[in-house]
């Protein structure tokens, strides 16, 4: 099994469009990360490689593999620029584009698609690279959580390691596997709301598997992509992969959840599957 993770950093009040403040703690969830020994393959600009190499060098990182990717040849990113011309003040006004990377987010499958091309015989899986975080994973998983220091509290050593690849191992035998929230997560553009919707989201943050049926996942993507560029829209691509998820779950192993909370949040209701139960059996 190989991951596929990205890292490209100061993209926010850029044409592109970006996360805020996410170096450290990109880098820092990296670390945790690579304690799951399988190879990560981590795509990244020209202008970050260097710092974030030295950063692996560092801390003796080696099963992480650096891919430079320039966004600007991303297959779709003419499209994209002049789509966010032609509906400027939409692009403009909206919170959630100058916080995401529309490159970025179809780059997901695109990636997932190419890796699982150049390595047929693996499972390839993305993972986001910031997704080992406090906010979403609890204390309990975290051997440095009484140990100082800010890099520390991104260490969530008990869910992300062996056990976690063998997990994944089990759930992509003859599908894809990913998170589902059982809320819906994103409000679809106009050219959808007539459109049935499932009550809630699929959640792009870990996926992947078979190259069967990543192809399959990729043929959809592409045909979704060519649809709302010709309708001059933009999606993110959780709101793509639900709707091929609509079309397709037999193609899916979902895990289900209601919140992203856990217990470690004042606000955690325990009536409600939090987003970290699927990582429970592996302390």
């Amino acid at each position: 099994m190989k991951f596929i993770t990205a890292i490209y950093n100061g993209l926010h009040h850029t044409e592109y469009g970006g996360r805020l403040n996410r170096d450290g703690h990109y880098l820092y969830s990296i670390r945790c990360l690579a304690n799951m020994g399988a190879e990560i393959i981590c795509y990244t600009s020209s202008a970050d490689r260097a710092s974030i190499q030295e950063y692996l060098d560092k801390h003796k990182i080696k099963n992480v593999v650096l891919r430079e990717y320039g966004l600007e040849d991303m297959p779709y990113h003419r499209q994209i620029r002049e789509i966010k011309r032609i509906n400027k003040n939409l692009y403009d006004q909206d919170n959630v584009w100058a916080h995401r990377c529309v490159e970025l987010m179809w780059l997901k499958i695109i990636w997932l698609y190419q890796e699982s091309q150049r390595f047929p015989d693996e499972k390839i899986v993305w993972i986001d690279a910031g997704i080992s975080h406090g906010g979403i994973i609890p204390k309990k998983f975290n051997s440095k959580v009484n140990e100082s220091g800010y890099e520390n509290t991104f260490q969530h050593d008990k869910a992300f390691n062996d056990k976690l690849v063998a997990k994944l191992d089990k759930s992509t035998e003859d599908k894809i596997f990913t998170f589902y929230c059982n809320n819906r997560q994103h409000n679809y553009p106009e050219l959808f709301l007539n459109d049935p919707r499932l009550p809630g989201s699929v959640c792009a943050g870990v996926f992947g598997g078979k190259s069967e049926q990543i192809q399959q996942l990729y043929t959809d993507f592409v045909e979704i992509i060519d649809y709302i560029i010709e309708n001059n829209t933009l999606m993110q691509e959780e709101m793509m992969m639900t709707l091929i998820y609509q079309a397709r779950p037999e193609l899916f192993n979902t895990f289900d959840f209601d919140t992203w909370y856990h217990p470690d949040w004042d606000c955690f209701n325990p009536e409600l599957k939090s987003f970290s139960e699927f990582f429970e059996d592996l302390l």
